[in-house]
């Protein structure tokens, strides 16, 4: 427990299908206990109601004895140095999960990101611009975005082949870095992007180990359950 000894009264802001998933794998593993509120999507944007919660309207956003923290690195850095025990290897300051936990939204999701803007907008325009649009969208993706996603790909399956453990932390355990990490590789691995990218065997080992972790499983299933409840609940 941190110094202030406080517990924590964390309320998870949860917007489906977004990028909070790793947020949930990190408490999880942490045994960090949370609470969780559940915003669904209408179909595609997100609700005004998280607006409520932080100005830009977006998820994942924690609340935490009246702080609100927004941005998915900096909750996770919160929680890790805020509820893990002083003096273990989570409260330290560590390069490599620093590094992979900027990598994964600054570089990595950057290129993923553009990539589906691209797509949604293509899908999106009036029926008779649509195949004129379509064919800039596929040449983008082709001459730029795709290289660059490889590249990385490429880089990332060099770099977990120089790692011991096997994990981006480095350590024994999965850490910041790897918490931050399996929302683009998961995209990757199994989010229909396989035909166009090609993963490495490290890769995939990296993701399968992710998955086969017992606080991961309960993270999924966290989301899968309060998703369940407030689909219910908006339909009674």
């Amino acid at each position: 427990m941190a110094a202030t000894e406080q517990k924590p009264e964390i309320v998870v802001h949860h917007l489906n299908n977004s990028r909070s998933e790793r947020i949930f794998w990190a408490f999880e593993e942490l045994n960090v206990p949370y609470d969780v509120k559940v915003y669904l999507r209408d179909p595609i944007a997100a609700p005004k109601e998280l607006k409520e919660v932080h100005p830009l309207g977006k998820s994942p956003v924690i609340t935490d004895h009246g702080k609100t923290i927004a941005e998915s690195s900096t909750i996770i850095d919160y929680v890790m140095h805020t509820y893990t025990p002083a003096g273990t290897d989570t409260r330290e300051f560590n390069l490599a999960d620093s590094y992979w936990s900027n990598y994964s939204e600054g570089s990595l999701m950057l290129f993923l990101q553009m990539t589906l803007v691209m797509m949604v907008s293509a899908q999106q325009a009036p029926f008779l611009a649509r195949t004129v649009i379509n064919k800039f969208v596929d040449g983008v993706k082709a001459a730029y975005l795709l290289k660059q996603i490889q590249t990385s790909v490429d880089y990332i399956e060099s770099e977990l082949g120089k790692t011991p453990s096997g994990w981006f932390s480095g350590k024994s355990e999965p850490g910041a870095g790897d918490f931050m990490m399996s929302y683009p590789i998961n995209t990757l691995v199994n989010g229909g992007r396989m035909p166009e990218v090609n993963v490495g065997p490290n890769v995939r080992k990296w993701m399968a180990a992710v998955q086969a972790r017992p606080a991961y499983q309960r993270g999924m299933k966290r989301i899968e359950e309060e998703e369940a409840r407030a689909k219910a609940a908006k339909k009674a």
